[in-house]
């Protein structure tokens, strides 16, 4: 069985869910409520694609101390082969608006 070629889609997404530099070209982000995302594939994955996303960023110096707490959260409740929810949420469970950086990898057709 041939595979269909190799699709990857990443980025760091601050807060109000702007777009850092550096992040893919092929996506885009709307803040939906605090600590919601969505993420949108541009074009789309054949399905559903793997994604992994971590918060980061919390501190805005290096150096600082560090304030994140390794219960601050971050879940992919909902991935389409078009879209993506993310949601960010602080040491209790709460959604809260934070960094993060995600990947996506999956097919993208023949």
């Amino acid at each position: 069985m041939a595979s269909a070629p190799g699709y990857t889609v990443w980025g760091v997404i601050n807060p109000n869910g702007t777009i850092q530099q550096g992040s893919s070209a092929n996506f885009t982000v709307a803040s939906t409520q605090t600590g919601v995302y969505t993420i949108t594939f541009n074009p789309p994955f054949v399905n559903p694609p793997a994604i992994v996303a971590t918060q980061c960023q919390f501190d805005s110096a290096p150096g600082t101390p560090i304030n994140e707490s390794p219960s601050d959260g971050v879940a992919c409740p909902q991935v389409t082969a078009s879209n993506a929810t993310v949601v960010t949420g602080n040491s209790t469970g709460a959604w809260t608006a934070r960094t993060f950086s995600f990947v996506a990898m999956g097919s993208l057709g023949s």
